[in-house]
Formats: structure tokens, sequence, C-alpha cells
């Protein structure tokens, strides 16, 4: 009689745990071997459409390391919002979530590019909650591109897929003083979407005293008694709720929150903004 080990269903973060006790380096051709070798330890790999994925990418990882940093960079180029969003988008997603974690060796320009793609035109706002995980992980292991100034410009003008990237890469920016207040504006003025990416970012990042000091500031009462430093997730979730009452304001390069698009002229300018905070983007400060 034969018996059937039941596969494991391994998160993408312990497979690259996996794989990063295997001791390859960072090669980024390696790297997505490995990947291939251990696509099975994943329920969402075990698919014909993952298994279609995973053939191309396996030959993707013998040719040098610019057509592969190509190809992994339009992979992660977000689909134009209104296009359909495929199993093989979803599949690159998270592939990517385990290679960038892993950090591969690539080129001065890769990750200035895959971020671009994303902060520069919205996509699919499902989509976007899913692919900032991988993204923000490149962001992790590349700050130089990264500034407040860029941070800043993203979550407070757009009410989008933008701001929802934004946030993700929000995460490992050093100073948090120099993003704090407008991720704390974001908890009460946009989506339902991006003031929970921003509350989340607000409790990862804060503590009970900054919390308290944006509730006065704001006038935000509280009959909730505060104990200890992991109550500031009631806190941050009750600021959530009272901003409903607060008026949204304008958004000059965002969809409007009444579903208006936003203008050509202005998306272009936002567009350009970006680009350019991008390229002169200068390595964040470290905190004290």
């Amino acid at each position: 009689m034969i018996a059937f080990w039941p596969l494991k269903n391994l998160s993408l973060k312990e497979i690259a745990e996996r794989i990063s006790e295997m001791k390859l380096g960072r090669n980024l051709g390696e790297i997505i071997r490995a990947v291939y070798k251990n696509r099975s330890q994943s329920k969402q790999f075990r698919s014909r459409h993952a298994d279609m994925v995973f053939s191309s990418m396996l030959a993707l990882s013998e040719n040098k390391l610019e057509v592969i940093e190509e190809e992994i960079i339009k992979r992660n180029r977000p689909p134009i919002l209104g296009q359909k969003v495929g199993y093989e988008e979803i599949i690159w997603s998270s592939i990517s979530t385990i290679v960038f974690q892993l950090n591969p060796i690539v080129s001065n320009t890769f990750s200035k590019r895959v971020m671009e793609s994303c902060l520069i035109r919205p996509t699919d706002l499902a989509y976007a909650l899913i692919h900032s995980e991988p993204i923000a992980l490149l962001a992790e292991h590349h700050q130089a591109f990264l500034n407040s100034s860029l941070l800043e410009i993203v979550i407070s003008a757009t009410d989008d897929s933008r701001s929802i990237y934004a946030l993700k890469i929000a995460r490992s920016f050093p100073v948090w003083s120099e993003i704090s207040q407008f991720v704390f504006e974001a908890m009460i003025r946009g989506s339902a979407p991006k003031q929970v990416e921003a509350m989340w970012l607000v409790n990862q990042r804060s503590n009970i005293e900054e919390v308290i000091s944006f509730m006065e500031d704001k006038g935000f009462e509280t009959s909730f008694s505060v104990k200890r430093p992991s109550d500031i997730r009631v806190l941050t979730r009750e600021i959530v709720n009272k901003s409903r009452d607060i008026p949204k304001g304008e958004m000059s390069y965002a969809i409007k929150m009444g579903g208006d698009f936003l203008s050509p002229a202005d998306q272009e300018k936002l567009s350009i903004l970006i680009r350019e905070l991008l390229k002169n983007g200068e390595s964040p400060g470290k905190e004290s």
C-alpha cells in the first residue's frame, strides 16, 4: 500500500525563509530557480495557470540579468485602471513577494522603475491591495529613491491605488517624524481602504502619546481609558470611525470621492512631479 503525504501549504514568507536557508546568495537567476523548485510548497501555485507562469519563469532565469529585470519590471507594472486583472498578474505578484523579500542584486534603476509604475498611474484597487505587499518589500531594500516629499505628494494628493502603494512603502521609511503628519491626516480623509491602510501604518510606527495628541488637535473625544501601549489600535479605530463626519475636501489629482475622474492636465502634472522626486531621490536620514 502506497502512502501519500499531504503537501505543505507554506506562506510566501515561509517559502522565502526556506530559500534563504539554502545559502544561494543574491543572484536573481538563482533565486528565481529556487522559487520554481519550491513552488509546490504553496497551494496558490498548484494550478494549471501557475504551471504556465512558472514554466516561462524558469526559462527566463537562464537569461542575462538585464533580460530578467526587464521581464520582472513588466510583470510588476500594474494594469491600467479598468483593464482586467488576470491570473498571471496575481501569480507574479506572489512570486515577486518571495523574490523581493530575498533582496536580489539588481541594477541601480530597477527598483525606481518598478515603484514609478505603481505611483504614476492608478490601477484596480483590489489588485493594489495585494501587489503593494511585494512593492513594500522592494522599497524596504531600496530606499535611495524615497523621500518624504515623494510620499507626502502621493499620500496627500491621491485617493486611489497610488495612495495604497505609498502607504505600504512608508512602512520602512526611516524617519517617521517626516511623514507622520500626512499619514495621520490620511486616517480621516479619503476612501475607506486608504484610511485603513493609514491606520495600520500608525499602529505600526506611532505611539499612544502621538495618537492622543492628534485626537486632541482634531477635537476628538474618547471615553476609552488608555492603559497599555497596545491600546493604540483602539484609539486609531475610533479616529477612523469619527472621521465620517469630517468634510473630505478637495483632492486635486485624485479620483474624487463623488466618482469624477481627474483631469488629464492634473494627472500629467502629478506624474511629472512623482517622476522628478523619484529621479532626484536621496537616501533618507536615520532616526536617532
